[in-house]
């Protein structure tokens, strides 16, 4: 009788272990299959981006990073705000729904207006949008003096319901100005400050 109890102890304890080992390996090949799923490399959100040209530029200076944008980043052009040289916005294209990284490409009549000047003009745009389809943040992609234009922008106080900027991209932005027209590189330096040596008006 006791050989008999003992047998299905024991019988039971490998049943119980079996089933402990077949949890145990089911919870580690959830997890294992949960680790080595793939991330989309895509961002999915509807947070606009501002394409902004520099000094003498147009829409030619940022159509090929926004058709870039298109093709590698699942984004979307929606709008082209023009601003006229009086400073007024109208905007063309369509903006409907839910669209997926949308894209509004800024071009100025006036490019070679002085950055001050830019910046209040893209605030007025990111105003007009703002009116037509609601959001809170944003993102800004500049080139040349329209880097100067959008810093120039967030660092100046705007109206409270101004929307906040989410992120920055900054392509040859030239800071502290240029030395004159076609000037030859390296004709600045940096003093042991960390300041240039020749301070243009925008740094």
């Amino acid at each position: 009788m006791k050989q008999i109890k003992w047998w299905l102890l024991a019988v039971l304890l490998v049943v119980g272990l079996t089933g402990c080992g077949s949890q145990t390996t089911k919870k580690q090949a959830t997890q294992q299959a949960a680790s080595t799923k793939k991330i989309s490399p895509y961002v999915n959100q509807q947070t606009p981006t501002f394409y902004v040209h520099g000094f003498q530029g147009s829409a030619k200076s940022t159509n090929t990073l926004i058709a870039h944008a298109e093709k590698t980043a699942h984004a979307h052009k929606v709008l082209v705000a023009t601003v006229s040289t009086s400073g007024q916005v109208t905007l063309t294209g369509k903006w409907r729904g839910r669209v997926r990284n949308p894209i509004i490409q800024v071009v100025f009549k006036n490019n070679l207006a002085q950055y001050d000047q830019q910046s209040a003009w893209l605030a007025r745009v990111i105003t007009t949008v703002q009116q037509q389809h609601a959001f809170k943040r944003y993102n800004i992609v500049a080139h040349s003096a329209g880097c100067v234009a959008s810093v120039n922008m967030l660092m100046t106080q705007q109206t409270t319901t101004f929307p906040k900027i989410n992120k920055l991209v900054t392509i040859a932005g030239p800071f502290d100005g240029v030395v004159g027209e076609d000037d030859v590189a390296n004709q600045n330096s940096f003093l042991t400050s960390g300041q240039p040596k020749y301070l243009h008006a925008a740094y």
